[in-house]
């Protein structure tokens, strides 16, 4: 199975794509001698995803990466998605953001 991640990270970033799958190709990073995946989960805490979510997510992608079909399992993660449509750890309006930075500020200010 080795094999399988030699297809690249511009290869892979499509295919997880086609999935339902985000993720970001980078090369030229420093230490990493080739193209590598950025694969981050703050879109997924954000919409409410528990680890038992993300094990499921994470299946989706070993799935992607041993030759599943896009289709397959882009059902798999659109069902999985569906279930999370609100957003957490967001504010509800700029009135909520003026008033928590505000707040913010006149604790964090020292006179």
């Amino acid at each position: 199975m080795i094999q399988d991640w030699l297809l690249g990270a511009n290869t892979l970033s499509n295919r997880l794509y086609e999935s339902g799958i985000l993720v970001n190709a980078f090369g030229g990073l420093p230490g990493v001698p080739r193209p590598a995946l950025r694969i981050g989960l703050n879109e997924a805490t954000r919409y409410g995803l528990k680890e038992n979510d993300v094990a499921i997510l994470a299946e989706a992608f070993v799935d992607v990466i041993r030759g599943t079909q896009s289709r397959t399992v882009a059902k798999r993660v659109k069902r999985l998605r569906e279930q999370f449509r609100e957003t957490h750890y967001c504010f509800e309006s700029f009135g909520e953001i003026v008033t928590n930075v505000k707040s913010y500020m006149q604790g964090a200010c020292v006179l």
